[in-house]
């Protein structure tokens, strides 16, 4: 990955944008679907998340940031941002541009 992004997935500006696209996804999601979405380990679930839930890339992606010291939360905006094409659009927009795939 490539170390720049990495080092912008520090700062709070990042992670803001990756939460306030999460909560929005999470919020359209539930919207079309008449049924609350919640976020665990990099995917979004139906009635929430539950133990043993996570997106299929998970735990190789967790594994190998976390392994060089990468903060946790970052992790988390990092997949959304590697994974998630409007989560990309949304961060690269600062915070302008949702668009739900």
């Amino acid at each position: 990955m490539d170390h720049h992004l990495i080092e912008r997935a520090k700062t709070f500006d990042f992670i803001s944008y990756w939460f306030q696209w999460s909560e929005s996804y999470k919020a359209e999601l539930s919207n079309r679907n008449n049924r609350g979405y919640g976020y665990q380990e990099g995917a979004f679930f139906p009635d929430g998340a539950g133990n043993g839930k996570h997106h299929l890339n998970w735990q190789e992606f967790y594994q190998s940031l976390a392994s060089n010291g990468i903060p946790y939360t970052s992790i988390h905006a990092l997949f959304g941002y590697d994974h998630y094409n409007s989560c990309r659009l949304y961060i690269d927009s600062q915070g302008r541009n949702f668009t739900f795939p």
